[in-house]
């Protein structure tokens, strides 16, 4: 056989090679082999469909005519593009095969020369063929296969589980992984801190944990699996792993939360994911939560969060956050009476915090020793805004830039003052509608259209 000449595969679920059922033999090199082992009717969620199963890996060479020629381009993680070049064959012989099923022959392939004269990296680092693999092992296998493999890494662990969630289940389930590990696949999925600025629409497409955009979607599996009894005994000695399963609960099933995971384990609830379920209407149910949970606790009180109940409107969080202690600093009193003003250019008729006069709250604003027009703005403290527009000396450049801000942040009537003083509300490319809709600021938006601005979103 010509050196040269590319090293043909072909799968099967017999010793011998099959034909399809429209008749002829798939064959292909090396790169792409395993990722034809699944079922012809695949869905959106082309990983669910792995075939399960006796598996043969056949090297073979073709004897007749090729009946079909494929060549499929996929992009990979570096966006260069490769081709899964396949054919189906009108006849093929069997050079060598091996019994994926086997774990003896697993290991005589892998301490075969076939990967390397292929020169294609048929095996390593290869999701497609561990997953091929692990469903083919009967599970009496898989914790030495699991071993010789390095399955339980951080890394090959996240491709597998992304892969294939039985096959992710299958290895799990037996093998001795690294709670910081599983930590680190869920933690992955739901980093509270990246989803805070979202879109209102985005946002409510991650937390659905029935859509197929959800960045929830990935983790269920993991989650279920450790919230099942056979791994709850534990997870005592790993918090982190237990409040992010907590977290999970919490944002899926809110009733399932209200009943601790373990009884001796302190729970928190974060000021990012609070943000998240504040926007999505989901305020009344999480301090319900809290208050029936004597484990959970929320430990700290962001200016973020302080910031997302002004603007929002959330008077259920202010008045909770009150009534644990945390607004009892003055400064507090300050902060919500600027975003008042900022974002709805009035204090709230029924505030739930005592809020300081307009003329305290100039002194304090003028106390913060801010002289640039974007930090003043970013703080909300349109008091001082107008004060340093009135100074003049503001060129246009800096104008745009601060509008832009406002709008980031949720403060219409600053917006509005800014304007005013000739910033162009299509600054940055149309970005204060944008963020309007991005974040569903609907007075602000309504402001933007009825001067004209086209309603565009962020792409």
């Amino acid at each position: 056989m010509d050196n040269l000449a590319p090293i043909l595969y072909h799968l099967s679920t017999s010793n011998i090679p099959e034909q399809q059922e429209k008749g002829g033999y798939l064959v292909t090199t090396a790169p792409f082999i395993f990722k034809h082992w699944k079922e012809s009717n695949s869905t959106f969620r082309v990983f669910e469909s792995w075939k399960e199963g006796p598996v043969y890996l056949h090297h073979v060479t073709c004897s007749g005519r090729c009946l079909e020629f494929h060549e499929d381009s996929h992009n990979d993680i570096v966006s260069s593009i490769t081709f899964d070049e396949y054919g189906i064959e009108e006849s093929v012989d069997s050079v060598q095969s091996w019994n994926l099923s086997d774990l003896n022959e697993v290991e005589q392939l892998f301490d075969s020369d076939f990967d390397g004269r292929s020169g294609r990296a048929l095996f390593s680092d290869s999701t497609d063929f561990l997953v091929t693999v692990i469903l083919a092992l009967p599970q009496s296998d898989i914790v030495p296969w699991a071993e010789q493999s390095e399955i339980a890494e951080t890394r090959k662990l996240s491709s597998i589980k992304f892969a294939s969630e039985r096959a992710f289940i299958k290895v799990v389930s037996v093998i001795d992984v690294d709670p910081t590990v599983l930590y680190q696949l869920i933690k992955v999925d739901t980093e509270w801190s990246s989803l805070v600025g979202l879109s209102d629409s985005d946002l409510a497409k991650a937390f659905d944990n029935k859509s197929r955009y959800s960045v929830l979607s990935e983790s269920r599996h993991v989650v279920d699996w450790c919230l099942s009894d056979s791994f709850t005994s534990r997870l005592a000695r790993y918090p982190l792993l237990t409040q992010r399963l907590f977290d999970w609960q919490l944002v899926v099933d809110l009733e399932s939360a209200t009943r601790p995971i373990l009884d001796d384990v302190e729970l928190f609830v974060t000021s990012e994911l609070l943000v998240c379920m504040l926007r999505l209407g989901r305020t009344a149910q999480i301090i319900d939560c809290l208050e029936r949970n004597p484990n959970l606790s929320l430990p700290s009180c962001s200016g973020e969060l302080i910031a997302a109940c002004v603007i929002y409107q959330d008077h259920v969080m202010l008045e909770y956050l009150v009534k644990q202690g945390f607004l009892k600093q003055k400064e507090f009193a300050y902060q919500i009476a600027s975003i008042c003003l900022s974002a709805h250019g009035s204090y709230f008729a029924d505030s739930a915090v005592p809020l300081p006069s307009v003329t305290d709250l100039m002194s304090w604003q003028s106390e913060q020793s801010i002289g640039d027009l974007k930090q003043a703005v970013s703080k909300g403290l349109s008091l001082r805004c107008h004060a340093l527009l009135e100074s003049g000396g503001i060129d246009q450049r800096e104008l745009d830039a601060a509008i832009v801000l406002a709008a980031e942040n949720g403060f219409t009537e600053l917006l509005k003052l800014l304007y005013d003083y000739g910033a162009s509300l299509s600054a940055g490319g149309y970005w204060p509608i944008k963020y309007a809709n991005k974040f569903g600021h609907l007075a602000m938006r309504d402001f933007l259209l009825s001067k004209g601005q086209p309603n565009k979103s962020f792409n």
